[in-house]
């Protein structure tokens, strides 16, 4: 695994997401791509003779709803490039999602590792790697889950 930032402390992530956030929970925000995903194979992905992209994404599921799109990229930020946030929070639907794309697969890896220890998660929070390819607009939809 790479070398990451630490952490500063959960206080400054509680501080942040106060800041950050916004009021109602029916929204979903999107970040604007940093360029085009880099199809990148991690060690061991190999599937008949084919290499395959990573799992570069970062699927978690019921995410505190304080935090916005800019709080989650300062805390995911020190695991690696971010290069995709789509936030799902509706309040008429009991599962929220955040779908974090990730430069490559080590970096999805390692924020993986290490998400469910931050204040970021609420009751009944999991965490999923997936493929960036595999996650499409459909997959945003709020009743689609």
């Amino acid at each position: 695994m790479g070398k990451h930032k630490k952490l500063s402390g959960s206080r400054e992530v509680a501080d942040l997401a106060r800041e950050t956030s916004s009021s109602g929970l029916s929204r979903e925000e999107d970040s604007p791509p940093e360029g085009p995903p880099t199809a990148v194979s991690c060690s061991g992905s190999f599937s008949e003779g084919l290499i395959s992209a990573g799992l570069d994404s970062l699927l978690m599921v019921n995410v505190n709803p304080c935090f916005s799109y800019h709080a989650f990229h300062s805390i995911l930020k020190v695991y690696g490039t971010v290069l995709r946030i789509r936030l799902v929070y509706d309040k008429d639907f009991p599962y929220n999602r955040c779908y974090v794309t990730f430069l490559s697969c080590d970096e999805a890896r390692l924020a993986f590792e290490h998400v469910a220890f931050l204040p970021l998660a609420g009751s009944g929070f999991k965490t999923e790697l997936l493929h960036s390819h595999n996650v499409s607009d459909s997959d945003m939809d709020p009743k689609c889950f």
